[in-house]
């Protein structure tokens, strides 16, 4: 038996990984075959190209499909020559449609594990495309699954993946705050001067803290210290591979919208969102498609309302965040009140991947 896993973010890399490690540890003759980062990579049999920073946001970026001219020739050569049993889709916004359509000339069963934002955006015409593909849909929200249940017979949850850590009090942890500018080049070039600068508004009042900032690849060194090196009286210590020990130690995250949002309410770690998408992106997304935005980060969609900070869009500007930055680092504990009830509606007793993989390899053959 050969399954073939697809993902294209780094979120998605990491989940991946989970799943296939779960995927083994049911069924060890399972052969493990991957296209996505360095997390899938270290648990495939056979992994067929590193895709997960070519990645970006945005109109036109989504267009650029050049980059992925690799990812599409080892996949058409893949499915020729390997026998797959049945193929995994992890997220991978811009391309899942295209990716299932090469899939499916070829009869080979799609599982989708995590939906891309179109249940967050209310897109029924994109969730109906997912749903006609899909043999199962593994959702890792409530509000996910209840908008999948009403177009497919096997939508499943289990909860969302992430573990909730043990961690510092606020009281115990040394005076940090934590920047996580994002996974994809266009998140940190709108997002990381933005946050810089309003941190430099209140330079005096962060006297004794220190700034670390979470790099979530090598590829993207180049572009945050070129950003950085216009900010150089303001000292910014770079982490790498250190993304859950820096939310643990933190006093103040600041954060894009995504994943991290999610750890840092796990952490118990007062947070601040930022988010944005590109003047065009933006316009497309609201005027001709009609899409509401009126929330970005996961912890208040979830809640349907805002209960973290987060400035997004005309809201996105230094003065307004420096002193949001400020009543948090005086006053964090009432930032904290929201987290009990997100861990109830977010986090679960279950294992996901484990769950989710039992689904998978049910009456299939297991070899």
């Amino acid at each position: 038996m050969s399954i073939l896993i697809i993902c294209g973010e780094h979120s998605g890399d990491f989940h991946a990984s989970k799943l296939a490690a779960s995927i083994k540890t049911q069924s060890p003759t399972t052969k493990i075959i991957g296209i996505g980062g360095k997390h899938l990579k270290a648990y495939s049999d056979t992994f067929l190209c590193d895709i997960v920073d070519l990645n970006a946001i945005g109109i036109l970026e989504k267009l650029r499909l050049s980059k992925f001219k690799e990812m599409y020739t080892s996949l058409d050569n893949c499915l020729k020559t390997k026998k797959i049993t049945n193929v995994i889709l992890i997220d991978f916004q811009h391309h899942n449609f295209k990716l299932a359509k090469r899939i499916q000339e070829e009869n080979i069963p799609i599982d989708t594990f995590i939906t891309p934002n179109f249940w967050m955006w209310n897109d029924l015409k994109q969730m109906k495309k997912l749903a006609s593909y899909s043999t199962n849909i593994f959702t890792i929200f409530k509000k996910e699954q209840e908008r999948y249940d009403c177009l497919h017979p096997n939508v499943h949850y289990f909860g969302h993946p992430l573990s909730i850590q043990s961690t510092l009090p606020l009281s115990e942890r040394p005076k940090l705050v934590s920047i996580f500018p994002g996974s994809r080049t266009q998140e940190i070039k709108y997002l990381l001067p933005i946050i810089i600068q309003s941190l430099i508004l209140i330079r005096s009042q962060l006297s004794g803290y220190s700034v670390q900032l979470s790099v979530s690849s090598p590829a993207h060194l180049p572009l945050i210290t070129s950003i950085l090196d216009k900010y150089k009286s303001f000292p910014i210590e770079l982490k790498e591979d250190a993304s859950t020990v820096l939310i643990n130690n933190s006093h103040l995250m600041i954060s894009c919208t995504g994943t991290a949002t999610l750890e840092a309410v796990a952490s118990n770690t007062p947070l601040l969102i930022v988010g944005a998408l590109s003047r065009l992106t933006y316009f497309v997304a609201k005027y001709i498609l009609k899409i509401d935005l009126p929330l970005a980060g996961l912890p208040n969609i979830i809640m349907n309302k805002m209960v973290v900070p987060e400035f997004i869009q005309s809201n996105l500007v230094p003065r307004k965040i420096s002193e949001k930055i400020k009543d948090i680092l005086y006053s964090p504990n009432k930032y904290l009140d929201c987290y009990p009830q997100l861990k109830e509606k977010i986090f679960s007793k279950q294992n996901p991947y484990m769950e989710s993989a039992k689904i998978i390899l049910q009456k299939r053959p297991t070899s």
